[in-house]
């Protein structure tokens, strides 16, 4: 199914899931995945890592029991170091090898970020099955330990002696607190010569003001406002915050100034980090290859003894083309896959033993560009609303793999921070039910008796199929709606450009971090123009959400900005749908998280090839 790809909040619309399996080599187990709210420490946070364990106790006599501790991971059995991990990538790679420029998610198999997720945490709790990760489960990385100094100063400290790998021109010296600051510095263009705040991440860092190393180890982002969102900030596993050494950032040339051309931050030889993965070949649109840093600092927090990577090595092969994908995971030459429901069927048939989990891909659909008529008229867009049979199509296109249930602006998956179905109003529930009667009586109280035409902008790899019935349930109530079909790159100029006249096609029911997918109908995001919504109490509700200093309060706000989003009918939508990620038998140490993703560092670092 087609994806969006844009570059402001970055990369990657893919997609993630309520269930999680983890299977037997013989069978799959599906288990809910629910969230618990999380709560925002009021002084200080350490990266001391939870313990998750349950208590069984074995009774020998009706007098004696024995008491011991089990831990859910203990299922994998003892991890196995050696061997090659062979993994699949479909996004943008290659493009560049340095955090100021590159939106994709391997970046950081090579680099380190600040925080990272709870990998101990249970996963019947928060399956970590998308890009998001609740403060509950946020836990340092590089950052030892860290608290709040006052409301708007984040004072972090380094785990010591974390070294950048052995190559030139850092030559394995030591990570210090001045490294962060020079990163920062680069980014936001806040000193060191850096006079220009980087145009991918500035409104992902629009809060900080200032970071400063205080001393070899400990560094204090200073913030504008006190928001709950701050730690997201930081803790966010995009590029923003993988941490790149100053000598390796001026062989591009002067700080500010134009780099080198050729540029060599774009050549993959020369890229240096503290990550658990050192990038020793690259074949652009063919395979990455990575050996394990013999020197990695770090260990797994579920073996704490152990160091990390388990693997010897990690080649990523580069397959567009899902087919072949397909072939090489059935032939085992990819021991993971992220694929649809038609595939996974396919891969089940001939490969029983693999092990699987649903995988939440959003849902597909269109803008109703809200600034322009007749989509001005709130009754026109419920009219499309009511237009269209989602149970139907859960069932017919996407083969009873997606909820019947309408999509909201965030995942159902992510409980705790969208407006649940089930809690919607009857009055709500009315205007996302299939009734075209009800929809024709909307259009001609708006003053369309016989109908309109419109039209669609949509993209070569947008699921056609899907706009064809939607097209067709449209023309039931008399609107005539053309698809433009342009190629990707040309969709997004003219999305970009706010050049789409009536409708385009995009997507819901996000995965990103609900901070993020909030944003695209700010009225003062770049996104802005893609929507054309300018509304003043959807702009006030994200204003308290940044201005919500506890967590709590703001997934409260979050929900409430997810139920305005409904309520508005800004976007016409198809149910929420399931891919599926399925993996080898003899991979062990994963439990079905979500990748390609930003933070896949830690799952590569901790799986483990049992042959």
């Amino acid at each position: 199914m087609a994806k969006k790809i844009w570059f402001g909040f970055l990369v990657i619309i893919l997609v993630i899931p309520l269930l999680l399996a983890s299977c037997s080599s013989n069978s799959s187990t599906t288990q809910s995945t629910t969230s618990t709210t999380p709560t925002t420490p009021t002084t200080s946070i350490t990266s001391t890592t939870p313990t998750t364990s349950t208590t069984v106790t074995t009774t020998s006599t009706p007098q004696t029991s024995v008491t011991t501790q089990a831990n859910w991971w203990d299922k994998f059995g003892q991890p196995q170091y050696g061997g090659t991990l062979n993994v699949p990538y479909v996004g943008l790679t290659g493009l560049s090898f340095d955090p100021y420029t590159m939106p994709g998610g391997d970046i950081n198999l090579f680099y380190d970020p600040l925080f990272g997720k709870s990998w101990v945490s249970d996963r019947s709790e928060w399956g970590f099955v998308g890009m998001f990760t609740p403060d509950k489960y946020i836990v340092g990385n590089l950052v030892e330990t860290w608290e709040w100094t006052n409301a708007t100063t984040l004072t972090v400290h380094l785990h010591q002696g974390v070294k950048f790998q052995n190559k030139s021109p850092v030559n394995g010296r030591e990570l210090t607190a001045a490294d962060v600051q020079s990163h920062y510095d680069r980014l936001m263009g806040t000193g060191s010569g850096y006079t220009e705040a980087d145009p991918m991440y500035a409104g992902m860092l629009s809060n900080v003001k200032k970071v400063t190393a205080v001393d070899k180890y400990t560094a204090t982002f200073i913030f504008k406002t006190a928001s709950a969102q701050n730690l997201q900030t930081v803790a966010d596993q995009a590029n923003v915050n993988n941490i790149e050494a100053p000598e390796w950032v001026a062989l591009g040339g002067v700080p500010g100034g134009p780099a080198a051309d050729p540029n060599p931050l774009k050549d993959w030889k020369t890229v240096v980090g503290t990550g658990p993965w050192i990038l020793t070949d690259f074949v652009s649109g063919s395979t990455i290859s990575f050996d394990k840093n013999p020197n990695y600092w770090k260990t797994d927090p579920r073996y704490p003894d152990n160091k990390i990577p388990y693997a010897d090595n990690l080649v990523i092969s580069i397959i567009p083309d899902s087919s072949t994908m397909v072939a090489a995971m059935r032939t085992s030459k990819i021991d993971m896959i992220n694929t649809n429901w038609q595939q996974k069927t396919n891969l089940i048939k001939t490969n029983p033993n693999l092990s699987y989990t649903k995988s939440p891909a959003g849902s597909e659909g269109i803008n109703l560009i809200a600034n322009n008529k007749p989509f001005t008229d709130i009754r026109v867009r419920q009219a499309l609303q009511m237009s269209i049979d989602r149970t139907a199509i859960a069932g017919s296109i996407y083969g009873g793999n997606a909820s019947g249930d309408p999509a909201s602006l965030i995942t159902q998956s992510y409980t705790g921070y969208n407006f649940t179905y089930k809690d919607w109003p009857q009055s709500l529930k009315d205007v996302y039910s299939y009734n075209p009667t009800a929809a024709k009586k909307l259009l001609a109280d708006a003053g369309f008796p016989d109908g309109f035409k419109t039209n669609v902008v949509a993209g070569s790899n947008n699921n056609l199929t899907l706009l064809q019935a939607f097209k067709a349930y449209f023309l039931d109530i008399g609107v005539d709606m053309e698809i433009k079909t342009n190629e990707m790159a040309t969709l997004e100029s003219i999305k970009r450009g706010g050049k789409a006249d009536q409708m385009s096609t995009d997507n819901s029911a996000f995965t990103w971090p609900p901070t993020r997918t909030i944003g695209l109908f700010y009225s003062k995001s770049n996104d802005a123009v893609v929507y054309g919504v300018n509304d003043p109490a959807y702009d006030d509700l994200y204003n308290k959400l940044y201005a919500a200093t506890d967590s709590t309060t703001a997934a409260g706000i979050v929900q409430q900005i997810d139920r305005y989003y409904i309520e508005q009918c800004w976007q016409v939508m198809g149910p929420e749908y399931y891919n599926y990620i399925l993996w080898q038998p003899y991979l062990k140490g994963y439990s079905g998280e979500f990748f390609p993703s930003w933070g896949q560092q830690a799952m590569y670092s901790t799986i483990w090839v049992s042959k």
